[in-house]
């Protein structure tokens, strides 16, 4: 059993981790970080120490002002990566969903999700 810490650099103009996900083996890191120009979430691989990739709300949804992603999920084959924002200062984009195919940091899908109550929306997973 070893006992390190490896420390990763954020983003510049990142203002805290929001959340964080670890894939099914263990080989990769989602930090996700609230950002004023828009969430960003970046992927580390744990096994070199090195950053992946960096993905964006300003990529996914150039018009999306949400500030952070309040959760991130690997799919069980750690091709797609779920990240679900926060509420957004002009409420177009309150809990939108973005479906990614991370390791070519492309949006594959958005969608606004809610709840029949209006509340919060905090949690995404895949099934498998």
């Amino acid at each position: 059993d070893q006992k390190q810490q490896k420390f990763f650099q954020g983003p510049e103009g990142a203002e805290g981790i929001t959340c964080l996900a670890v894939n099914s083996t263990k080989r990769y890191l989602a930090v996700a970080e609230r950002c004023l120009e828009g969430a960003i979430v970046t992927v580390f691989d744990l096994v070199t120490t090195k950053k992946r990739k960096t993905l964006s709300t300003t990529v996914a949804l150039p018009e999306c002002d949400a500030p952070e992603f309040v959760c991130v999920a690997f799919s069980s084959d750690n091709k797609f990566l779920l990240t679900q924002t926060g509420p957004s200062p002009s409420g177009k984009h309150d809990w939108t969903l973005i479906y990614w195919m991370w390791d070519k940091a492309r949006p594959m899908n958005t969608i606004q999700v809610s709840n029949s109550q209006g509340s919060p929306v905090r949690e995404c997973s895949f099934n498998p």
